[in-house]
């Protein structure tokens, strides 16, 4: 007897799907990566930083006039063609003599150069289209705002190469690396009949640039593809008066050798200058902590000081855009008093500078930090460069009032002596000038 089973196909029930929970991190909620508190973090170094970088730019002001009043007084004069050099070996002199090139700059892509030049600057300049963007606003509610596309013909060193209106014109192809400016320099620069040497940080102070005119044969021997126009190399048969676009043209400036006159330190050892810098000048950090003003205070609660290490990262930058030193070369012949004259008011021109820039990173904390209230765009800009401004005046105020013993103690101040032996050194330097 059988027994018939059903072997038919066997009806299998679908599986259900295994979900499986996963839990989504959303990293701009964890601390380390929050932007609120990136922005508040950044925000506090920058403004913290920008009340140190003015306290010790105030300190470093003072050690400066320290500094350069004392090298006004122990300057000595050097006669760098002929001269006793031996005996002035490392002290700080005051000379004046030619200042000349061994061989004259010379810009090798065109051949132009100068018989007097120490540096030569180049400028090259293409005509093309800009784009300005202009805003038409509304009559009524009915209406829309409106953009409006103009376009220049203007001469640049850097032309606009994307445009966003509707039917921009096209500018030409730029050319290789003529474009931009460009400077040449001599090899070797030298000081007097001795050939003393300069270092190339002093070089850069000088700035008097003047108009190099190219002649074809003398001071231009290569233009290649331009043409000579004057004062420019211009793009070969253009017209100046009428340019082109894609037409291109190159300036020339140069420095003049001459007489000249430096303030600096004397080697021997080597017959070349360095600046002075001052032995005496302890560090800035160091001389006294250096605390919040009165405003950061009160919305703290307490007294802020600002930590040692965070100072002293400040303070090298500081010394690094401002170094304490007296190192001065200027075109022509001055006298003493009134070369030192000058360095003081260029010293004062830079310490307010500096106030700038501290002010700068004060208000930029500030826009930071209140970066997370909410707070439209004007506002906030308002209010950080407002409160920027009263914190910076304060910590300037109060620098200065920390270091009014340090000069009435009459540490700056020069005695009645030097006073009036300043006077009979300017009189016999007027005397020997008129003889």
């Amino acid at each position: 007897m059988f027994f018939v089973r059903n072997l038919g196909k066997r009806r299998v029930q679908p599986r259900k799907p295994h979900i499986t929970k996963r839990t989504v991190v959303d990293l701009s909620a964890d601390i380390f990566y929050s932007p609120s508190r990136s922005r508040s973090v950044m925000g506090i170094l920058a403004l913290f930083g920008g009340i140190a970088f003015l306290v010790l730019n105030e300190r470093r002001k003072i050690k400066q006039e320290l500094l350069t009043e004392k090298a006004r007084e122990m300057c000595q004069k050097l006669d760098a063609d002929k001269g006793d050099l031996q005996s002035l070996n490392e002290k700080l002199v005051i000379s004046t003599a030619n200042l000349y090139p061994d061989e004259p700059a010379i810009d090798y892509d065109f051949g132009v150069t100068h018989p007097r030049a120490l540096s030569i600057r180049r400028k090259c300049e293409i005509y093309h289209y800009v784009e300005k963007k202009k805003l038409i606003k509304a009559k009524d509610e009915t209406q829309q705002d409106q953009i409006l596309y103009q376009y220049e013909k203007v001469w640049s060193t850097s032309p606009q190469v994307e445009f966003r209106g509707p039917s921009p014109p096209s500018n030409p192809a730029i050319p290789g690396n003529l474009l931009g400016t460009k400077k040449v320099s001599a090899k070797n620069i030298y000081f007097g009949d001795y050939q003393l040497g300069i270092p190339s940080q002093m070089l850069s102070q000088l700035d008097d640039y003047v108009e190099l005119r190219l002649v074809e044969g003398k001071t231009c021997t290569n233009p290649g593809e331009f043409d000579i126009r004057g004062c420019y190399l211009y793009s070969k048969g253009g017209n100046p008066r009428k340019p082109q676009i894609g037409d291109m043209r190159i300036s020339y400036e140069f420095l003049s050798s001459g007489k000249h006159t430096i303030v600096a330190k004397f080697l021997f050892d080597g017959l070349k200058f360095e600046p002075l810098r001052g032995r005496l000048i302890k560090y800035l950090s160091l001389e006294a902590p250096v605390v919040a003003p009165q405003q950061v205070t009160e919305v703290v609660g307490q007294t802020v000081v600002i930590p040692l290490w965070f100072t002293k990262a400040v303070e090298a930058y500081v010394l690094y855009m401002s170094p304490l030193e007296v190192a001065w070369l200027k075109k022509g012949v001055w006298r003493k008093h009134r070369a030192f004259r000058f360095i003081k008011r260029k010293d004062k021109e830079r310490s307010e500078w500096m106030v700038g820039i501290g002010y700068t990173y004060v208000a930029v904390g500030l826009f930071l930090i209140l970066s997370n209230f909410p707070m439209g765009l004007i506002p906030r800009l308002v209010v950080s460069s407002i409160c920027g401004g009263a914190i910076s005046y304060q910590t300037v105020e109060d620098a200065k009032s920390s270091q009014k013993n340090f000069s009435d103690a009459g540490q700056l101040k020069p005695s009645m002596d030097n006073v009036d032996k300043t006077k009979k050194e300017e009189g016999k330097e007027r005397k020997n000038e008129i003889e």
